[in-house]
């Protein structure tokens, strides 16, 4: 099927992401096959669950990173970090992707914004912590916007509302006034956070993944909690983690809301700044790569000549 589809539409280029813990068959059949075609792939790394030696078998991860190393494949990394890390289990580097923001379709209007929010209700993304938070602070509003389909379902507490996920994403930074980011997995470079920064959203978020390589010193850090390994329930992932510990977490988060709460102007303000210029930064960085990557496009697909 997959060989029948590239030959029909004949593309110049496949983009795919690097699977998520798990291999798909589709996933390697594409590459595989678009390899053997010598097609121009270009795979993107954008956080830290691509698939590992603990997650599946040893051949099937030799063979991945084996077809990564193929000429005409290109691997794109969206952080320093993930970039970092990849290489480490891979053994080739991506080159790095800055992402870019439209700001007319992010911004929202500056509004009595009243939500301490949390984006993605699944249980690697700190759930528990969220909910442990919100009991803790039972006078404030809480909003938990559902995002991923395969996710337990959650029960909320008397000041926590829950809302499918947001096709604009100005309705939601208009709703919010903080955003948590408990999150229990290595992030990658999270739009979520730039995007809640680039509205003045001040963010409290784990000290984990990417997020202090694109937060930098704007976002109130919390130290996560050991995480022990994860276990999985068909195709739900769910971090191990000793409940005392996510009580004192939660108990951090709960703090820092009440001091960023107490100077409310000076943390969004300074979000907001961080926010911009991470934003002409990547816009700068951005069209160096472009440039970059078209030429090493043209030359991947100049016939070769033979002298």
């Amino acid at each position: 099927m997959i060989t029948c589809l590239l030959g029909m539409n004949n593309p110049d280029v496949i983009l795919l992401n690097t699977p998520a813990v798990f291999f798909s068959p589709a996933h390697m059949i594409t590459l595989e096959e678009a390899v053997k075609a010598g097609k121009i792939v270009i795979v993107m790394v954008v956080d830290e669950l691509f698939p590992a030696a603990d997650s599946n078998k040893q051949k099937q991860i030799e063979r991945y990173y084996e077809l990564l190393h193929t000429k005409n494949v290109q691997i794109l990394g969206i952080s320093d970090t993930v970039r970092r890390k990849f290489a480490q289990l891979s053994g080739t580097k991506p080159d790095y992707l800055p992402q870019l923001f439209n700001l007319e379709q992010v911004v929202s209007p500056r509004s009595e914004r009243t939500n301490i929010t949390m984006v993605n209700t699944h249980p690697i993304k700190g759930i528990d912590i969220f909910a442990k938070v919100a009991e803790l602070l039972p006078k404030k509003k809480f909003m938990a916007v559902q995002n991923w389909v395969d996710v337990p379902k959650f029960k909320p507490g008397r000041n926590v509302t829950v809302r499918p996920f947001y096709q604009n994403p100005r309705d939601l930074y208009q709703e919010t006034r903080m955003l948590l980011v408990p999150s229990l997995c290595q992030e990658g470079a999270a739009r979520v956070v730039i995007e809640a920064m680039l509205n003045g959203i001040p963010v409290i978020a784990h000290r984990i993944g990417s997020l202090p390589e694109i937060g930098k010193d704007c976002i109130s850090y919390i130290t996560p909690p050991h995480i022990q390994g994860y276990r999985f329930e068909g195709t739900i992932m769910y971090p191990v983690v000793h409940e005392q510990e996510l009580r004192m977490v939660a108990t951090e988060f709960a703090r820092k809301i009440i001091e960023v709460d107490s100077n409310y102007s000076q943390f969004s303000r300074k979000t907001t700044d961080a926010g911009l210029q991470y934003c002409r930064s990547n816009k700068e960085k951005f069209q160096k790569f472009l440039q970059r990557w078209l030429n090493s496009l043209s030359a991947a697909t100049q016939p070769s000549t033979q002298s």
